[in-house]
């Protein structure tokens, strides 16, 4: 029996994929018996399921070609819908995870990997954007790690900015002191800061210290940025620069459709044919 299911693509928001079969089952009906109809949207629903998640697993080796240490997030960026049946034939969808999508606060791949796909400029984190709101970083301006300070996967870990923004006073995450304290009040010294101070002379300073853009610092030329006080001299934590522009070097359709394309006579093969035999 010929294969007539073939997949069409609709692209939405250009972070997810629907695949959608068109079958023409009557077909399948008048000439193979009523039985044929049931066997054939078993083995539709099933193989669009098998190649779905196939694709979502394929995008792991991608991952691995295109950037230089993805994180685990970034090589499983992506969520299945299973398939159902639809009036005309049946649909399943490959979506990458949004910040709706995720356990724990931050941006989804949909957010931070959108400019990789599309081109453009990328979204601001969430710290970027709690130093724009204290003012300590320009409007256009975004903020990324120095080589000391980066984890494996070339971020910075969240541990340590969280301590940073505390100690900048620019914490608000879930659950912090000064989210759930009232905007008006202010107290002078917070004890959850405390360990993040160091002392300068007879005076008590902030571990971390920002260099706004367009300083001169004094006279003394350092960067803007973030920087640490230790052992007596700053140290860049991380540095502030102009939003850059990203080409289009993650094509996320590319590597869905192409798994899928590749996968689904053979799969629907399989999935018809152990219908037929029960």
């Amino acid at each position: 029996m010929g294969v007539e299911a073939i997949p069409r693509w609709v692209y939405t928001a250009g972070t997810m994929i629907k695949m959608t079969v068109n079958t023409n089952i009557d077909r399948y009906v008048k000439r193979y018996g009523p039985s044929t109809e049931k066997q054939f949207q078993t083995a539709i629903l099933r193989t669009l399921n098998d190649v779905a998640f196939t694709a979502k697993k394929d995008l792991e080796r991608y991952a691995d070609s295109v950037f230089a240490s993805p994180t685990p997030l970034t090589r499983n960026p992506a969520l299945v819908k299973k398939a159902e049946l639809t009036p005309t034939g049946a649909v399943a969808r490959v979506k990458l995870k949004d910040k709706m999508d995720m356990a724990t606060k931050g941006s989804g791949p949909a957010e931070y990997l959108r400019a990789q796909i599309t081109g453009g400029k990328r979204r601001d984190k969430r710290s970027e954007a709690l130093l724009q709101i204290k003012g300590y970083l320009p409007t256009g301006y975004q903020a990324a790690p120095t080589d000391a300070y980066q984890n494996r996967y070339g971020n910075i870990s969240l541990g340590l900015i969280q301590k940073i923004l505390s100690d900048l006073q620019s914490y608000v995450y879930s659950g912090s002191v000064e989210q759930n304290r009232p905007h008006r009040y202010r107290k002078p010294k917070l004890a959850g800061r405390a360990k993040y101070k160091t002392t300068k002379g007879n005076k008590t300073v902030g571990k971390y210290f920002v260099i706004p853009v367009f300083s001169r610092d004094g006279g003394r030329n350092r960067a803007p940025g973030i920087y640490e006080r230790k052992g007596g001299r700053p140290i860049m934590v991380m540095s502030f620069f102009p939003a850059g522009t990203y080409s289009k070097n993650y094509d996320f359709h590319r590597s869905v459709a192409s798994s899928v394309f590749k996968n689904f006579r053979r799969r629907f093969g399989y999935h018809f044919g152990a219908v037929q035999g029960k």
